[in-house]
């Protein structure tokens, strides 16, 4: 989250002369934290036939710092392939492009496979049906 400033109106007493005491307005700023990016986890189709193209996905996610993963997933737990694993030091924003292949650039087979994406304070899923 990126800072913004946010004016604070405030009443500060002021001692006098005397016994009297009056309040003087006074303004202060205070930090507020604003998210200039949503959380968004996109899919571009649910069912993918890699003869019509790659699926692609777009990841924007606001808050940092953390560990931020991308990972394929068959049903049985196996990781298919990463499309990326880093340390999020900031804010982050990007597309990438899934082909229905491995690790290994082999073809995989027609079924489910789950995208999982860890956020440094989120995790999310998304499931696509692969048909060869």
């Amino acid at each position: 989250p990126t800072p913004s400033w946010t004016p604070t109106r405030t009443w500060t007493p002021t001692n006098t002369p005397g016994s009297t005491s009056t309040f003087t307005p006074t303004s202060s700023i205070t930090p507020t934290a604003a998210s200039l990016l949503p959380d968004i986890f996109y899919v571009s189709q649910n069912t993918m036939r890699p003869s019509h193209g790659p699926v692609s996905i777009y990841v924007q996610y606001p808050s940092a710092p953390g560990e931020y993963r991308l990972n394929i997933y068959n049903t049985a737990g196996e990781l298919i392939k990463n499309l990326d694993s880093r340390y999020l030091y900031a804010s982050i924003a990007q597309s990438y492009l899934w082909n229905g292949t491995n690790k290994y650039g082999d073809v995989c087979a027609s079924g489910v496979y789950i995208l999982s994406l860890q956020e440094p304070f989120d995790r999310k899923t998304k499931r696509i049906l692969l048909i060869r």
